[in-house]
């Protein structure tokens, strides 16, 4: 499948969008005079349930925010970037050629191929080489917004997942839909999670079930139920030995798998047990957003939307530490390859926080967009490439942000001079 040509074309003025759609229109009315009302590896032996309550604080201090932003140059006919200060570190930003497609998930393959895949609110996926900046295939099949991608380990396939409750199967070297499952979910469908151990991969969504599918067989391998909100996120231990499950009520739940390697029958679910409930703030309104795993497999990391960032200790089953500092939702989280820091996107503020780990305290936080004109990117997710070094961002201003992360490392540690 060939992708459109790009086509020469200023930005349509839509996409300078404000996050603080409020602030925005009280400006707009006090111009006028008018005033808006109102606005001013140890494993339990069996399942526990663990309450932390909604406070605590990083192991040390918070320092300053950096000054690691650069004025981009001011915009004329021809430029395609918005106006207001970004990180140096951005290496790259990839603008899709149908201008009114804004990137909702990303998703890296591994080294054997330079590809990245973003997913749209257009209902299509883009196949991009971001070395090149340019688009390799289109991929259309979905009738809602694309919510969640990644790739099997070898490459050979593409899954995505959306709004419409589809999950389709793609080769992503011709562009060709290999299978398409409608109303795999009836509902929403918001993520998706693969492991190599099991051949298996676990989708979740609005309907607050998580189905497994068998990659190999293409057979059901039964579900999980009994949540009390929505599946946010799903995320595998990197032994594939534990599921963790975000959901909307509050809660992430934890799973294993029995130790029987391969999935074998419809019924394989019903050898997963629940082997812990966090629940760590007793409010079914704080929905979880984000849950990752370290590398190294020792640390589990959730978001809600109470703004901050939970750590849980995989060793002694117990919580580690609570991170504050988001001003809104703390939306997708990503441990470094190294497991030494975490990094964590703001959903409406458009910083982006850099966390050391053990001990833990915010390293530094960046700014993305220009906050006094009220033109900031609105993150949704993140993944690194299969090096570490390239940090993919979707939503920043309608394009996909290419970050690198050894250059936010050294401004994060005050190496860089022109941080």
């Amino acid at each position: 499948m060939n992708p459109p040509a790009k086509r020469s074309r200023t930005r349509p003025q839509k996409r300078r969008f404000c996050s603080c759609p409020s602030l925005a229109i009280g400006l707009l009315f006090g111009l006028t005079g008018l005033l808006l009302p109102g606005c001013g590896e140890s494993q339990p032996a069996s399942e526990t349930v663990f309450v932390v309550p909604d406070t605590g604080s990083p192991d040390e201090g918070v320092p300053d925010f950096a000054d690691a932003g650069t004025p981009l140059e001011p915009e004329d006919t021809s430029a395609e970037k918005p106006p207001g200060v970004m990180p140096v570190f951005v290496k790259k930003q990839l603008e899709a050629s149908n201008f009114d497609a804004q990137p909702m998930a990303v998703a890296y393959a591994n080294d054997r191929k330079p590809w990245l895949a973003a997913g749209y609110n257009t209902h299509e996926i883009i196949l991009w080489d971001p070395q090149e900046g340019t688009e390799l295939q289109v991929m259309k099949g979905h009738t809602d917004f694309v919510e969640d991608l990644l790739f099997t380990p070898n490459n050979r396939f593409l899954y995505s997942a959306g709004w419409d409750g589809a999950l389709i199967k793609w080769d992503p070297e011709s562009g060709d839909l290999v299978r398409k499952w409608d109303s795999y979910h009836p509902g929403k469908i918001y993520t998706l999670a693969y492991s190599p151990q099991h051949n298996l991969l676990v989708t979740g969504g609005e309907d607050q079930t998580v189905l497994l599918l068998g990659t190999q067989t293409e057979r059901s391998l039964g579900s999980l139920q009994g949540f009390g909100g929505h599946i946010a996120d799903l995320a595998f231990h990197p032994s594939g030995k534990w599921l963790a499950v975000g959901s909307g009520d509050g809660v992430v739940t934890l799973w294993e798998f029995p130790k029987e390697s391969k999935p074998r029958d419809g019924k394989f679910a019903d050898s997963l047990k629940k082997i812990a409930t966090i629940n760590e703030t007793q409010d079914e309104s704080t929905h979880i957003e984000s849950v990752a795993f370290s590398p190294d497999g020792r640390w589990l990391a959730f978001s809600n939307w109470n703004s901050n960032i939970y750590v849980w200790d995989l060793e002694t089953s117990s919580m580690r530490t609570v991170l504050t500092g988001h001003t809104t939702i703390p939306f997708d989280l990503v441990f470094s390859h190294d497991s030494r820091h975490l990094i964590s996107c703001d959903r409406n503020d458009g910083q982006l926080y850099l966390w050391k780990v053990n001990p833990f305290r915010k390293q530094n936080a960046f700014q993305f967009g220009d906050r006094s004109a009220f033109l900031v990117p609105s993150f949704r997710r993140m993944v690194l490439d299969s090096n570490g070094s390239e940090l993919a961002i979707s939503g920043g201003f309608w394009d996909v942000i290419l970050c690198d992360v050894d250059r936010m490392m050294e401004i994060a540690y005050g190496e860089d001079s022109e941080g």
